[in-house]
């Protein structure tokens, strides 16, 4: 049986049911499931994507949430000097993503991105104001499609801006929680 979705919820209730399959209590029995998930990057020298069925990771795999999984993006996106950096084409949505959650936490309650901005320009004077800009023109870029063709192609930010945005995410994210940051640092190596 395969059993394919993008609903996160849906995954992780197939992951509950199927985990003692995929890795059963006892090491001798071998393993009757697999936990697979679509990769889809740009391989260096390709013009298009590429997709592979691969094991899925592991930061999927363990969490009901993905935000470990993006953060590992974001701070691969962020060590590579690699001008082909084969999931670029996916950053700035997953920048977007990991931004949303951590703001989520970070400023609790029903507020909008720029109220949650705003609070954490408050409560911490010394966030370059430069660098909180260009996270507020991702999550205006990436958060709002206006056609179809926002939703099937390409970000229209370029990888220059897509890697001053993950400067940006990870000096905010050290300046507001560097215990938070260390921790994803650690469990993402």
């Amino acid at each position: 049986m395969f059993v394919l979705t993008h609903n996160q919820n849906c995954m992780n209730e197939f992951k509950k049911a199927w985990k003692g399959f995929h890795k059963p209590r006892n090491e001798a029995t071998p393993p009757t499931a697999s936990l697979l998930f679509l990769d889809v990057k740009i391989p260096k020298g390709l013009d298009g994507r590429s997709t592979a069925i691969v094991e899925m990771s592991k930061l999927l795999r363990e969490d009901e949430s993905e935000y470990h999984y993006l953060v590992d993006h974001v701070l691969k996106f962020n060590a590579s000097a690699d001008p082909d950096y084969e999931y670029a084409y996916m950053m700035p949505n997953v920048l977007r993503r990991v931004l949303d959650v951590f703001l989520a936490f970070r400023c609790p309650g029903s507020a909008g991105f720029a109220s949650k901005m705003g609070q954490l320009r408050k409560d911490h004077a010394t966030l370059d104001g430069e660098r909180l800009a260009a996270l507020e023109r991702l999550v205006q870029l990436e958060s709002h499609s206006d056609n179809i063709d926002d939703l099937i192609g390409f970000s229209s930010m370029t990888l220059e801006e897509s890697k001053a945005a993950t400067a940006a995410l990870i000096a905010m994210m050290e300046a507001v929680d560097p215990t938070h940051l260390a921790g994803l640092q650690r469990l993402c190596r």
